[in-house]
Parts: structure tokens; sequence; C-alpha cells
């Protein structure tokens, strides 16, 4: 990407992961001006920390009260977790219909 930069192939670059985290500051990429570097972490505000404080809340209470969790991405998973959940706990949620 420097190369590219540097021949002004592009514009800029905004860039947020890096493949060693956190990168070095002497990185070349970071000379341009018309880069813009931010964490990976950039969009974690007081917001969605919330939000996603809610979110996992309500999932738990969904599942100790023996109900399927909302928003369940993986429900080829969900016999293996009711197994494991039902040895952990002595609870057994349903299982989706």
């Amino acid at each position: 990407m420097v190369q590219v930069l540097a021949r002004g192939d592009i514009a800029g670059a905004a860039v947020d992961v890096f493949l060693h985290e956190p990168p070095a500051l002497d990185r070349p990429l970071f000379a341009f001006e018309n880069v813009i570097v931010n964490p990976h972490i950039a969009a974690v505000t007081t917001e969605s920390t919330y939000n996603m404080a809610i979110s996992v809340a309500e999932q738990w209470a969904t599942i100790f009260s023996g109900d399927i969790p909302p928003r369940l991405i993986n429900p080829q998973a969900w016999s293996h977790h009711v197994e494991r959940f039902e040895d952990l706990l002595g609870l057994r949620p349903r299982s989706p219909t």
C-alpha cells in the first residue's frame, strides 16, 4: 500500500486492521497525510457497549428461562449446547422448532 500511495495511484487510505496489533509507530504508512488509521475498536462506543450488554443479558435471561435465545445464528449447534448446558447447570433449554 505504501508504494501505491507514494505513486499517487490512490487518493488515500483508511486502515483499522494490521497483521500485528498494535502496529509499530514507525511504519512508513503513518507518514502519509492522506492516511487515516483507527484502532480496530473504533466502533466500540458507550452506546454500543451498553446495547451489547443489554442484548447479552436478554439472551441469557431467555436461556435461563428455558427458551431458545433470540438471534440464534447456528441452530444446528443448539442440541450440543443444550446437552452442555444441562450437564453444567442442570437446566434443559427448549429445542428450536
